[in-house]
């Protein structure tokens, strides 16, 4: 996990313009923090329902399908590792 959000905050900083980097981070932060809100949750409500080993099988095939989505798109933009971030033209 730890690994994860270090790279997916050197893919934000990367992506995003200077002037917009706080938003974007703020934002996806917002984002990820509701959806563990969420993910808690419809997790108590599934363990409840079901058990609790069909509720870690659901989240890990949720887990797997959001990780190949990524690889999938992630895999296809094209970033210039030869440019760095403030390198980019401002949009403003």
């Amino acid at each position: 996990m730890g690994v994860l959000v270090s790279v997916a905050r050197g893919i934000q900083q990367r992506l995003s313009p200077n002037e917009m980097l706080g938003r974007v981070n703020v934002s996806a932060r917002i984002l990820t923090r509701g959806s563990m809100v969420v993910g808690a949750l419809l997790g108590g409500a599934l363990a409840t329902m079901t058990s609790v080993r069909w509720s870690f099988v659901f989240a890990a095939t949720i887990e797997l399908s959001a990780a190949a989505a990524m690889w999938a798109i992630l895999g296809r933009a094209a970033v210039d590792p030869n440019k760095e971030a403030w390198d980019r033209p401002s949009t403003g």
